[in-house]
């Protein structure tokens, strides 16, 4: 009798960030979306004005989907371009919660662990300690 083995390996879903060269605003925007999520320090953001850059990241990061932060021309024939990458939400990556003003991700981000250990520990359990530390140190002493 055959056996069949099967081995999955998961790694969080990476996103490239389309921008032009000088849009500072749309740099920010995709930073500060890519560190709210598991990851993402592996989303690259890139610059779409070089063709050939631009190829090489979504290459050398494996890219599993484009997002379009820019919104110009050249972003959009360069998603366009790449149509297996494109979002397959159909919607915003964080869309607005039914019950509140805070947003909510589509994704997997840092607030679904949060949320998870919040429900758990802490919801119905007025006594439960944090579990957490937090460590500072004195930024005078050496090592």
């Amino acid at each position: 009798m055959h056996t069949l083995s099967v081995t999955l390996k998961y790694r969080p879903l990476r996103i490239g960030w389309c921008v032009v060269a000088g849009d500072f605003a749309g740099f920010r925007s995709a930073a500060r979306q890519s560190f709210t999520m598991w990851g993402g320090r592996y989303n690259p953001i890139i610059p779409v004005d070089n063709a050939e850059l631009a190829e090489q990241l979504v290459t050398l990061y494996r890219v599993d989907m484009l997002i379009d932060i820019s919104g110009t021309d050249a972003t959009k024939a360069f998603v366009e371009a790449h149509r297996h990458l494109r979002n397959p939400l159909h919607h915003p990556l964080f869309y607005p919660r039914i019950h509140g003003a805070n947003k909510s991700a589509a994704i997997v981000d840092l607030q679904h662990p949060i949320a998870r250990a919040y429900g758990e520990y802490y919801r119905n359990n007025p006594k439960a300690e944090s579990g957490v530390d937090a460590y500072q140190w004195d930024e005078a002493s050496e090592w």
